[in-house]
């Protein structure tokens, strides 16, 4: 397959190929466990409810065993009552998932694997803008027709450019040496500056 390459006016300047008949198909279970738990990991776990026994109140019995022709009760915090405990409600816990850094890495590769079987690549051929204003990002990605969540990877000295893009909605800047498989997955299209591109690829097995 080619991949296009931008310059910064929007324009088409060149394509480099990248062979796909070695790659194997998305391994989509494997990104299902994964995805699964990093949302899983995201949870704070902090949900809580009381039981009867921990209710304030509920201390003295309501009314006398027998006699009374009321059914019997022992405390106004019962479950049963309103206001009273609650009956295997949720208590603080942990939902952490334990991922092998293999497993981790493999994520990676197929989260790459499947933006590029799905043409879903781009790469850019400069990043040095004069200014940092929103608008020429802005006008980059309106002329060269992308659109969406789109993860761009620029060099960390690309700081103008960060600044001009991250005020514009769906653009997330990415770490390439510590890429995060969920946001590549999650993202419409990636951006890639060209020479970043030479090395992220070899993070796709």
């Amino acid at each position: 397959m080619e991949i296009k390459v931008y310059n910064l006016t929007g324009e088409v300047v060149d394509q480099v190929e990248f062979a796909t008949d070695g790659l194997e198909p998305v391994n989509k279970k494997l990104l299902y466990y994964v995805v699964n738990a990093y949302l899983a990991n995201q949870r704070q776990g902090n949900a809580s409810t009381k039981t009867k026994a921990e209710v304030a109140g509920g201390g003295r019995k309501p009314w006398k065993q027998k006699g009374t022709g009321r059914a019997r009760v022992g405390s106004i915090r019962s479950p049963l009552w309103r206001g009273g405990g609650v009956i295997f409600g949720p208590k603080p816990r942990s939902y952490f998932v334990a991922l092998p850094a293999r497993v981790r890495q493999s994520a990676l590769s197929e989260a790459l694997k499947e933006k590029i079987l799905g043409t879903k690549i781009s790469l850019l051929a400069e990043y040095q803008i004069p200014e940092a204003k929103t608008k020429s990002v802005s006008r980059f990605l309106q002329k060269s027709g992308l659109y969406g969540k789109i993860i761009i990877f620029v060099p960390q000295d690309a700081e103008l450019f960060r600044r001009a893009g991250r005020n514009i909605p769906g653009i997330r800047f990415g770490d390439w040496k510590a890429p995060d498989f969920f946001h590549i997955l999650n993202a419409d299209r990636l951006l890639v500056y060209r020479e970043i591109w030479d090395k992220l690829k070899e993070k796709i097995k």
